[in-house]
């Protein structure tokens, strides 16, 4: 099964803050690709972190995340983006339909990034 982060993150969010979250939310994943909300992907420290990663990118709209019934539900999230997690909505949206959340979504130290990791489902005849 392929695994997919998720990543929710204030503007002004350095490297080190993706760097902290994902360590606290990766245990040992294939990460296959990494999902955000649609705009935040031109932010620097993020387009740092990805090109360390090396793995493709996709960008979701508000309207596509927002579709998302996620565990986790951020206040400040809902009021600016009207999505429930960020990090937990793009995961999923990236792993695709039936795609599962691989435990709890986790905050950097400082606050600036969330992150989150979903899993594809086996589709028929998949070994």
């Amino acid at each position: 099964m392929k695994a997919f982060l998720g990543i929710g993150f204030r503007s002004d969010a350095t490297l080190a803050s993706f760097e902290d979250v994902y360590e606290k939310v990766n245990s040992g994943f294939h990460i296959c690709g990494v999902a955000t909300l649609s705009g935040k992907e031109k932010t620097p420290a993020f387009i740092q972190f990805i090109s360390e990663m090396d793995v493709p990118v996709s960008v979701h709209s508000r309207e596509s995340l927002g579709r998302f019934k996620t565990p986790s539900v951020t206040v400040k999230s809902v009021e600016i983006y009207g999505v429930s997690s960020v990090a937990e909505a793009s995961a999923l949206a990236a792993a695709g339909p039936s795609s599962r959340l691989c435990g709890k979504r986790q905050v950097s130290d400082d606050g600036m990034a969330t992150a989150a990791i979903a899993m594809q489902r086996k589709t028929v005849g998949e070994v």
